[in-house]
């Protein structure tokens, strides 16, 4: 139940709604690109997806947790972001290994 300010009453004491979305966030970011790992490494190819997006998410990933660190940000939001940042980049190491590893 949402009650003015903004909080949320959970387990007897109060979360900021902020903060479970921030969390809520970081588990979307860190499991999307689980799943995109052991997609890749089942079939041995990545060849679907594209280069450039790939590219895209990680350079966006690790600005927003310089951004972060720049603005003392939260920490949920760091830690989430980090591990994006990781996962994403393995996605894109898989790419570019597979790439290179399936080329006729």
């Amino acid at each position: 139940m949402v009650r003015k300010g903004k909080y949320l009453k959970t387990f007897g004491g109060s979360t900021h709604l902020a903060d479970l979305l921030f969390y809520l966030a970081g588990i979307i970011l860190v499991v999307a690109p689980i799943i995109q790992i052991f997609k890749i490494q089942k079939l041995k190819s990545a060849r679907d997806l594209s280069l450039f997006t790939l590219i895209c998410i990680v350079l966006g990933v690790l600005l927003n947790e310089i951004a972060i660190v720049l603005s003392k940000g939260r920490m949920s939001f760091f830690i989430a972001n980090l591990g994006a940042f990781l996962l994403w980049s393995i996605v894109l190491w898989q790419k570019i290994y597979y790439s290179f590893k399936n080329r006729p």
